[in-house]
């Protein structure tokens, strides 16, 4: 199933506006998957995020950045990890996920907290089984 989606850093730092991709269970586990590949910023934008079965809780957050246009360093979103957070809210079919992920620059073994708010909308809500 189709779906739409937006990214922010911080309160206000807008990553993407222009994410695309799928609302879809898969091994038992309701599946965002959406993509940016245009960005203005980073080459890529690629976020995963994994619902508990039924969609009540967030299980992960995962998201893929190509290089970025200052650095030329590729990044890394992940939840959960040491001091992470995901809190989820609904409202018909779109999904806000929101918290602190940590974010990794290249292959750090150590990254830094950062806030995060993702607004996923799926075409339909009868997508969780």
């Amino acid at each position: 199933m189709k779906a739409t989606g937006r990214l922010s850093f911080h309160k206000a730092n807008l990553v993407s506006e222009a994410l695309v991709g799928t609302c879809s269970v898969v091994a038992g586990k309701p599946t965002v998957t959406l993509a940016d590949h245009r960005n203005d910023f980073y080459t890529t934008v690629d976020l995963v995020i994994v619902l508990e079965a039924g969609g009540g809780e967030v299980s992960s957050v995962l998201g893929n950045f190509g290089e970025d246009q200052e650095k030329l360093a590729t990044r890394k979103l992940v939840h959960p990890d040491k001091g992470t957070s995901a809190a989820l809210s609904t409202s018909g079919t779109t999904y806000r996920i929101g918290g602190n992920a940590m974010l990794y620059e290249g292959d750090a073994k150590s990254g830094s907290l950062i806030p995060y708010k993702i607004t996923a909308t799926c075409a339909t809500n009868d997508w969780l089984g």
